[in-house]
């Protein structure tokens, strides 16, 4: 995939000086947070979590991390979908016919074989680093902060030439990111150069696939800036060909812009010509609007040296342009504010639909309030801090729904200011996705289960194709414990993470839209390009049959689907036929707790009930039993348990005659809970 960062800095004539006011007003609430310090970041190398000190602003698929640092100013843009290709395969491994020997070890408790390799999918990884550069003075009066309410990030601070704000939002109304740099209070103008650092800055580069990236720069008398780069190439990735992009479109006002030139990157990945920047000098007030995507249709790698036209990178030209021609008055002036409220009153009533006060003080910075905390490790401070339980719900209700609306939060949120992040910043969904999305219902994010809908149809295509290359199963949904957000094939399994025998992902991953319905009633999921209707055929059918045509056109010709009747309904009827096909008395659990196989066995006895086998429960191990591959685990009976009363119930919500009786009668022969001595 090829990846492209564009920034235009559009001159534009001015008739009059303007001078905004300094500031952006902010000031301290139990809304928001604050920092008198900050943590500039090199452009030669980043530290490896350094870039963690920055200050976030997203709407669920466009994000960015901003340093703060006064002088040297650093945006990290994000895109909830960038995902970095490596050549591992992309389709599970069909290891069905191993089924029936690991059920039998297991019973015999026995050692078995499993020769499948561990093998990650894609992880997530940042945009282009934007760096605005400023001459260096003595400052005072530094503060950055976070407006939680506005989702606004911003600067001040005071020099000799009076005191400076910058402020940057990414909007949820026209998706981009949008950064404000004033004169300042004593109407001196701004100075600045605009660069892309390289991406060998970045923290943890060199530890990946992210060395056969190839990219390029380019700025023009126009005053676009262009990062372009191209994915490392691999067979059967649907990255092969593609890559991502960052535009930012900055406009000077009161001042025009000057291209530079700096020395070519010392890297291997440069395929660039040149290494240009912008410089605005004493400009009235600059605005920088940026958006990131990305394409799998970029060229072929072996072509991207000689290659200088990009289709991506003039569609995020295009983009950008609109935006800043929707908020340009009729004296060519950027109305900053009318583009913060177009944001606001999509994002704000979601935020303070919730409301939590414990009387915090909110004139404390971050960090001192942080101290009176270190060392974590002393126990005896057992006073919860109003201030700090205050601030933390509000900054986790921020992040929550930053990451919300297009997809969920990934195992970092939606931000990454590396390459190979932690568990490759996937979504997680043996605990942690489970966990992040836990309040996005009871918290009343509005946009957080239409969000979460849309990271789940994306996936369930493969979820149906886990379970036959898994087990052998028809017409049933099995779900990786990882997803890079483009696949969830089950590639990630060995013995001592036998993840291709774990059940319960599928239940645990669909209960989050069985609460939206309780939370909030019949909902209308707009369809959206984040899932490809016509791949869902079959698995938003709860019949044997898919789909037609007639029904996906009907679909698309009124725009959605119910979330009750056409996605929940249908994920939970073919859940449950995986729990069916898994459940048979040939492999059933005596009354005692053992368990047993009889070949040929067609009915439980009394006081006989099912075996679930393989059964996992994730990084765990029985005690008894050398395998993590087990049987009966707690985690399957759970979720089995919620699978069948979740679809007995919509199913009688739909049609009080319904037949639910097999789903009741799994519910009557699974096996008990087990619990030992201490009642664990």
């Amino acid at each position: 995939m090829i990846l492209a960062v564009v920034c235009v800095l559009g001159a534009l004539s001015a008739c009059k000086a303007y001078y905004p006011p300094s500031g952006a007003q902010f000031a301290s609430t139990a809304k928001s947070s604050f920092s008198n310090e900050f943590t500039q970041l090199d452009e030669k190398r980043n530290g490896k979590t350094l870039w963690r000190d920055g200050m976030v602003s997203g709407n669920g698929e466009q994000g960015v991390i901003t340093s703060g640092a006064p002088y040297s100013d650093t945006l990290i843009y994000q895109n909830i979908h960038f995902i970095l290709p490596n050549a591992n395969p992309r389709v599970t491994p069909d290891t069905a016919d191993e089924l029936e020997s690991v059920r039998q070890a297991i019973i015999k408790k026995g050692s078995y074989t499993d020769s499948q390799p561990y093998l990650d999918v894609y992880g997530y990884h940042p945009g282009a680093q934007l760096r605005i550069r400023q001459e260096e003075r003595e400052y005072s009066g530094f503060m950055r902060y976070t407006n939680y309410e506005t989702a606004e990030v911003g600067v001040r601070y005071t020099d000799d030439k009076g005191q400076w704000d910058r402020r940057t939002f990414t909007s949820w109304a026209d998706g981009v990111t949008i950064t404000q740099i004033t004169s300042s209070d004593k109407e001196k103008p701004v100075t600045a150069e605009f660069t892309f650092d390289n991406i060998s800055s970045f923290a943890k580069f060199g530890d990946g696939s992210e060395v056969d990236i190839r990219y390029k720069k380019y700025a023009d008398k126009d005053g676009y800036m262009t990062f372009v780069a191209h994915y490392p190439s691999y067979e059967g990735s649907e990255l092969k060909e593609g890559g991502y992009a960052t535009v930012c479109y900055i406009i000077s006002e009161g001042a025009d812009v000057k291209t530079t030139e700096n020395d070519l990157p010392d890297e291997k990945q440069y395929a660039g010509s040149s290494n240009p920047g912008l410089k605005v000098k004493k400009a009235d007030t600059v605005y920088v609007i940026s958006v990131s995507g990305r394409t799998t249709e970029m060229g072929a790698y072996d072509a991207f040296a000689d290659q200088e036209e990009f289709a991506l990178a003039d569609e995020l030209k295009a983009q950008v342009k609109a935006v800043a021609d929707k908020y340009t008055d009729e004296e060519g002036y950027f109305d900053y504010e009318g583009a913060l409220k177009a944001h606001t009153d999509i994002f704000t009533p979601q935020f303070n639909a919730v409301e939590f006060s414990l009387g915090a003080d909110i004139t404390v910075a971050n960090e001192d309030l942080i101290r009176k905390y270190l060392p974590w490790e002393d126990l005896t401070k057992t006073e919860i801090d109003k201030t700090l339980a205050e601030r933390a719900y509000y900054s986790g209700r921020y992040a929550a729904l930053c990451c919300s609306g297009t997809s969920t939060s990934r195992l970092g949120g939606m931000w990454t200011g590396e390459f190979n992040p932690d568990w490759g910043s996937k979504f997680t969904m043996d605990a942690n996705v489970n966990l992040q999305t836990a309040a996005m219902n009871t918290g009343n994010i509005s946009s957080s289960p239409v969000g979460y809908v849309y990271f789940i149809l994306r996936q369930a295509p493969d979820w149906e194709e886990n379970a036959m290359a898994t087990h052998g199963y028809t017409k049933a949904l099995q779900a990786p414990v990882h997803t890079d957000g483009d696949n969830a094939s089950i590639v990630e399994s060995c013995y001592e993470y036998p993840f291709r025998y774990w059940n319960a992902g599928t239940s645990w991953m669909l209960y989050p839209m069985y609460e939206t319905l309780m939370c909030y009633g019949d909902m209308h999921i707009p369809l959206s390009d984040e899932f490809d209707l016509d791949e869902l055929k079959s698995v938003l059918s709860p019949s044997s049959a898919p789909l037609t045509d007639a029904q996906i056109n009907a679909i698309k010709s009124r725009g959605y689907l119910d979330l009750r009747t056409e996605i929940l309904y249908p994920l939970l009827v073919n859940a449950a036929n995986y729990w069916q096909q898994l459940l048979t008395p040939e492999y059933y659990t005596r009354a005692d707790g053992s368990i047993a196989y009889t070949q040929g066995k067609t009915s439980l006895e009394e006081g006989e009930s099912y075996c679930i086998i393989p059964s996992y429960s994730p990084e765990n191990t029985p005690a008894n039993y050398n395998s993590p591959s087990a049987a009966n685990c707690a985690i399957d009976i759970s979720a089995c348990l919620s699978n069948m009363y979740m679809v007995i119930d919509i199913a009688k919500s739909i049609d009080e005659n319904a037949d639910t009786s097999v789903w009741e009668g799994i519910i009557r022969d699974l096996p008990p809970y087990l619990f030992d001595d201490t009642g664990a």
